[in-house]
């Protein structure tokens, strides 16, 4: 299949290892049909070089072509001097060299390139039995990365799939600021993944099912703490209803969801919200 940096297709396999190929966005007649060779996450940096590591081609996709990925921001960083927007003069060129769009500071490719690999590195080597490092990342970098930049991103995929599965951040024990923090970061990740990876795709199921998780908990957490009614907490109730079942519509097909597996998820996560 053509690769396509915003995929309209995501891929899974069954038990007996046989490819399922499902359309994630209407597919007009005479488009082409597309999967993604790397991760519709990564910046354009780092889905360019591994094009041309493992396949050998440089893509040139619009979200390839444009400095701002589309506006999402995953490969800005921010200057030193002013704090001003830094991008590729020319993201097609691998050497290409960064300039802030405020103060017009620039920055050579390759120091570009060996500040993506080291914070690769490091996001990859953090200690994942706890959140306090991905918490911590934020503040490290916060001057030097757009908070909408792709290591930004990934830790933030992290803490929302990390809060409220693991057993020292259950939900019934979590802060309200860390189920607010939840919320939020779904919210982020949504508006991203609406122009990324749209339609049915994992990523957008997965946090919506994360999502109507952190809705419901905070929302139960509120109530508990009389900080709103049984009344008020109806508008978190009936959007978390909404997304569950957009959720369930997209995970279901999903090849650890089907036999009963989606309802055993439920089902453990309504024994761990109490509701």
């Amino acid at each position: 299949m053509a690769h396509d940096c915003i995929p309209n297709t995501k891929h899974c396999f069954d038990s007996d290892l046989n490819i399922i190929i499902r359309s994630t966005v209407p597919i007009r007649k005479g488009n082409s049909i597309t999967t993604t060779y790397t991760s519709t996450l990564w910046n354009t940096l780092q889905r360019r070089r591994q094009l041309k590591a493992a396949k050998f081609f440089l893509c040139s996709c619009r979200r390839c072509k444009d400095p701002r990925e589309l506006g999402t921001e995953l490969s800005t960083l921010l200057c030193s001097d002013c704090g001003g927007h830094v991008v590729s003069l020319d993201p097609l060129d691998l050497s290409s060299s960064w300039s802030c769009q405020k103060c017009n500071n620039t920055i050579l490719g390759r120091s570009v390139m060996w500040g993506d690999q080291q914070l690769y590195k490091e996001l990859r080597s953090l200690d994942n039995s706890s959140a306090k490092p991905l918490e911590e990342f934020f503040d490290r970098y916060h001057k030097a990365l757009h908070p909408k930049h792709r290591f930004f991103v990934e830790a933030k995929y992290g803490l929302v799939k990390f809060y409220g599965n693991h057993p020292d951040y259950r939900y019934r024990d979590m802060t309200r600021e860390q189920l607010e923090r939840k919320v939020k970061y779904c919210r982020e990740l949504l508006e991203l993944a609406d122009v990324i990876d749209p339609g049915l795709s994992l990523f957008r199921g997965t946090l919506l099912f994360e999502l109507q998780a952190g809705l419901v908990a905070l929302a139960r957490m509120l109530l508990s703490n009389d900080i709103l009614t049984k009344e008020g907490t109806q508008d978190y109730m009936s959007e978390a209803v909404k997304h569950l079942q957009e959720a369930s519509d997209i995970l279901k097909h999903e090849p650890e969801m089907e036999n009963g597996g989606l309802d055993a998820k439920l089902k453990i996560l309504s024994d761990e919200l109490d509701v």
